[in-house]
């Protein structure tokens, strides 16, 4: 409600109660002035005051409230001041009003001061009373609260309508002297009745709240008993100070009393009623809550420590046991990784224990986990099944095992299952025999499965985190392996040259370089790791490393395969090995001299014609010397204008699509000859367009590198 609402309505408010006390005054002095015209206008007035007192009520409540324990308190409140000024009243001015003609008439101007300021609060009071049975009523609504209320609301209205028009011949009476009044006053009650008739919300009130309402509504429903008497009543203080001001008034205030009344009256019998289910409602509103939290604790709980601890307490909270334990097999806990438990915990055995306890220590606890899980080992029931002891000193299984008296009288123990597979247990113990009815055992075996659950998603989302951290430090990887490539090309109106590598994952094991030997002549070479990912990564950056090395001062083809197979015989592992071509760019003379290290051929289009040259030579890393160097065979190929050398890795020729075809050397080459062009960019974007087309996939199956040189002579 704004500033300048409450302002409006103040100032509406004061000017109703200026005019009814003007006109009253008046009317005393010139009691002639009192004509139906003039009564019809009090009446308008009167309704318009109170209407601004009610809907200033109503619109400073609009903030969701539902605490209905505040609304009753708040009509006690007003019942109570209201029946203690008309009881002081009452007493001090005896004979404040006589009746002239069947109306009553204050005595003196004090008297009518005081019987105008009473009626005044009186509907204000009612006004009140009203507004906060609507708030209690509208609490747990359904369909029909809106139309009860709609309902009570008109007949109100009716009757007011009907006593402000029609008026009252003998004002000493309640009611207006015509059948019709009557009929409206008899639907009011009937409005009454059905909005008492529904009070919902009780039933979802704490035993300390049932019994805190059921005070409340006791006295309130005293307070206003009283004030529907005393304003029905005619020879009362109250009731011919509300008729003084208008009949129509004290006919208001009388049915707003009345609702308060029957209200409260069956509001405490009701509270009354649910007394006896208190605990029981308490009790599952503990375990909803309980479950609630367990809930949110996964979301935000990331030490499992932590979410046991916090999981055996409000298990012991949800049957209130003595004892509490949770036993979680790390064998189980995480395929794979049956160590680790939750994040950066290690399990030092096959079990790990969390333990809460109001009045049993750990040791006397354990000892009772202990006797348990030998029945269990015993017991030739499934493993997956509770096992409920009600007598601990009486149960053969349990004496049987355990020398001394254990100190619990009964015992539980529930399996803590996710699927098909049982991680753990959930005990709980209490001192006395037969500590654990139905309920009890019904509300822990839920709480068994949500605690699996619990724990089962804690593991989740433990490896989820793991699998963003690796996947974050792969993209780093990834990142600094690109850093690993030539970051631009050498450039020469002789030749053009464009290259791209494509990793099947974050980080892969293909590899291409390019280095300037001298002013005339360029070393460039395409390698592969066999294997993906990581591992193949490490060995790419090595050969990188390598290579760089050699060729300083190396620049013969064949001498820098040998001592790169030398270098990497001794450190790669026996099942890995590096295919590679290496290559020399004479650009004075326009020549071509490579070696092949068991990688892909060479790639060779002269005009119209396409060729793949394929000497001889094994992957770097399988063998340590003599071999390698036998089967090393160097190619020499004479360039002219216009001929085209490709260096790919595998992860071209056996790109696959969806019927495991290959896209093969011959549609490499076809795609080179139909594509050429003056620039090596345009043809490189070309091919893997085609290769993209062939798989019909976004997804690459292995990594992809592909150099492209183009030839255009002196």
């Amino acid at each position: 409600m704004t500033r300048i609402s409450k302002t409006a309505l103040l100032a509406g408010t004061g000017f109703g109660f200026g005019f009814l006390i003007l006109f009253h005054v008046i009317l005393k002095a010139y009691g002639k002035l009192d004509f139906w015209g003039l009564d019809l206008i009090r009446f308008v007035v009167i309704l318009l005051t109170f209407s601004g007192i009610a809907a200033a009520s109503w619109l400073n409540e609009q903030r969701g409230e539902d605490n209905p324990l505040r609304h009753l308190g708040i009509l006690i409140a007003v019942g109570f001041v209201i029946l203690v000024l008309s009881g002081l009243l009452s007493s001090s001015s005896s004979g404040s009003f006589y009746l002239e003609d069947g109306k009553w008439i204050p005595t003196t101007y004090g008297s009518l001061f005081i019987s105008i300021i009473l009626a005044f609060l009186a509907g204000t009071a009612a006004v009140l009373a009203c507004i906060r049975i609507v708030f209690l009523v509208f609490i747990k609504r359904n369909r029909k609260t809106q139309r009860n209320v709609i309902f009570f609301v008109s007949t109100l209205g009716a009757n007011l309508v009907m006593a402000g028009i029609v008026g009252s011949p003998s004002e000493d009476v309640f009611f207006v002297v015509s059948p019709f009044s009557e009929i409206l006053f008899a639907a009011s009650v009937i409005a009454i009745m059905i909005i008492a008739s529904r009070m919902p919300w009780i039933a979802y009130l704490t035993k300390q709240e049932k019994l805190q309402g059921l005070l409340l509504s006791f006295f309130g429903s005293i307070f206003f008993t009283l004030n529907t008497i005393f304003s029905m009543e005619s020879t009362n203080q109250l009731a011919q100070s509300l008729t003084y001001l208008h009949p129509a008034l004290r006919l208001f205030v009388a049915i707003s009393f009345l609702l308060a009344a029957v209200y409260l009256t069956v509001c405490f019998a009701s509270t009354l009623f649910h007394l006896p289910t208190a605990e029981a409602f308490d009790r599952k509103k503990a375990e909803l809550s309980t479950m609630h939290n367990l809930s949110k604790l996964v979301k935000n709980v990331f030490n499992q420590d932590e979410l046991l601890t916090t999981a055996a307490s409000l298990s012991r909270q949800i049957c209130e046991a003595d004892g509490a334990w949770i036993e979680i097999d790390a064998r189980v806990a995480r395929p794979g990784n049956a160590e680790t438990i939750g994040q950066g915990h290690a399990a030092p055995r096959n079990t790990t224990w969390t333990a809460i306890s109001d009045s049993m220590n750990k040791d006397d606890m354990q000892r009772v986990v202990a006797a348990l899980s030998r029945v269990y080992t015993m017991d030739p029931s499934p493993q997956n099944k509770p096992l409920v002891i009600q007598n601990a000193a009486r149960d053969k299984r349990i004496t049987a095992l355990q020398g001394s008296k254990l100190p619990v009288g009964s015992i539980t123990a529930f399996p803590l299952q996710t699927h098909d597979k049982v991680i753990g247990r959930l005990y709980a113990f209490k001192r006395m025999n037969y500590g654990f009815d139905r309920d009890n055992l019904n509300s822990l075996s839920a709480f068994a499965d949500q605690v699996a659950i619990a724990v089962e998603n804690h593991w989740l989302i433990t490896a989820l985190m793991e699998g963003q951290r690796l996947e974050q430090e792969l993209l780093v990887a990834r990142q600094m392996q690109q850093k690993l490539l030539p970051a631009t090309l050498p450039s020469s109106p002789v030749f053009d040259m464009a290259a791209r590598s494509i990793p099947a994952h974050e980080v892969g094991g293909d590899y291409y370089d390019v280095v300037r030997i001298d002013d005339d002549r360029i070393g460039i070479t395409v390698g592969d790791v066999s294997g993906k990912s990581v591992s193949a990564a490490l060995y790419m950056a090595e050969t990188k490393g390598i290579f760089q090395s050699l060729t300083k001062f190396l620049s013969d083809p064949r001498h820098v395969l040998q001592r790169m197979n030398e270098a990497l015989y001794g450190t790669i592992e026996r099942n890995s090995f590096v295919s590679l071509l290496y290559a020399v760019l004479d650009t004075r003379r326009g020549v071509v001299e490579f070696a092949r290290a068991g990688h892909c051929p060479l790639l060779w289009i002269h005009g119209r014609e396409w060729q793949f040259l394929r000497p001889d030579g094994i992957g770097l890393g399988l063998d340590g010397g003599a071999i390698f160097e036998e089967t090393l065979a160097v190619e020499t190929v004479k360039l002219q204008p216009g001929d085209i050398i490709i260096m790919y890795t595998d992860g071209v020729s056996e790109a696959r699509n969806s019927d495991g075809e290959e896209f093969g050397y011959t549609r490499l080459a076809e795609a080179a000859l139909d594509l050429q062009r003056d620039s090596a960019e345009f043809l490189l974007d070309g091919i893997l367009e085609r290769i993209h087309d062939f798989t019909r996939s976004d997804v690459i199956e292995d990594d992809l590198t592909l150099l492209i040189l183009i030839w255009k002579g002196n």
